[in-house]
This record gives C-alpha cells, structure tokens and sequence, in this order.
C-alpha cells in the first residue's frame, strides 16, 4: 500500500512541477508591445498620416507600428546617441527631444549600425525621413530648419514598414495627438 501511495504522489508531483513550469514560463515571457499598453513616455506609436487625418482613432491605434525608445533630452545624451553600439532590437529606437524647433544635422560619427532617422516637427509628424545613415560617416545629413525631434530607428525599416513623410508620432513630447489617442 505505501508503495502505490509513494508512486501516486510522485506522479501528482510530476504533473505540479510540469504545470508550475508552464505557468512560471508564461508569466516571465516580456509583455508584447501593442499600441494598447505603448502610451508611455519609453514607447512610440507611428500613425499613418491617412489614418491619423481620417480621425480614425482605433484603426490607427490598431495599425499603429510601436518602438521601445531610449530619450536623449540632454546635450550629453544627445551627443552620444547611438554610437558604439554594434546592434540594436528591433522594435528599438532612440528618440531625441530639442524643446523646440530648430535648425538640425546629424552625422553617423561613431555608429556601428545603419539608421533611419525621422525628423519631426513640433506636433509630431515626420517631416523628412533619411534612410540607410551609413554607419561612421562623418557627412552631416541636414534634417530641416524647424526639427523639434528625431526619431532614430534600425535602417531599412521605415521602408519595410510602410513609414512615410507626413505620419505622425504619438508620444507625450507631442502633445495634441498624444493626448487625443492617449488619454
């Protein structure tokens, strides 16, 4: 009899280890970025300008491609951006805030990896895209006269991702269309 009901316990333990690893793995496996839980001040959304100018807040909100985003909002951060790195996720990117417009260049001075920079104006929408910056080339690439922000993503993606000039980018730096899809 002790002999079944040690085998019967072994088995149960058997089966609780196998459900609690399953459970622990599901509970450790990262949150998803969707557009649904990306209204943070470390994530953007990029809206279609169609979607956007439509008002269509879900389907925008739906389509909407998201990025996890380092913040260079200081002179020191913004100086060293992205250099020295050799790779970057992604869904990844780096999102340099001026506090206002002005007039912005940017070079690949020390950046191991190609980029698409997006440059913004004050209420978010991409004003000119550069795509494919070629990494350590000390060439400036002249964003505009009133850039108020730049958005540095993994090169070719804009294009993979169907991101255009006059999109828009919803993050609380940019406060009309952050306020009207976040809050």
């Amino acid at each position: 009899m002790g002999v079944i009901f040690f085998k019967s316990i072994l088995k149960f333990r058997s089966i609780f280890v196998l459900f609690g690893l399953c459970c622990c793995s599901i509970l450790l496996q990262p949150m998803p970025l969707t557009a649904k839980n990306a209204c943070d001040a470390h994530q953007v959304l990029i809206v279609s300008s169609k979607e956007y100018s439509q008002n269509n807040k879900s389907a925008a909100l739906n389509n909407a491609q998201v990025f996890s985003v380092e913040i260079a909002d200081t002179a020191q951060k913004q100086a060293i951006g992205l250099m020295h790195r050799e790779s970057m996720a992604r869904s990844h990117g780096m999102l340099f805030l001026f506090g206002r417009p002005k007039p912005t260049s940017f070079w690949m001075k020390n950046t191991l990896i190609p980029l698409d920079m997006l440059f913004l104006n004050q209420e978010g929408v991409i004003t000119k895209i550069h795509e494919n910056a070629i990494p350590l080339d000390t060439t400036p690439i002249f964003g505009g006269n009133s850039v108020y922000a730049v958005l540095e993503v993994n090169g070719g993606l804009s294009r993979e991702l169907g991101i255009s000039e006059g999109d828009v980018i919803l993050h609380s730096a940019f406060e009309g269309a952050y306020k009207l899809y976040c809050e």
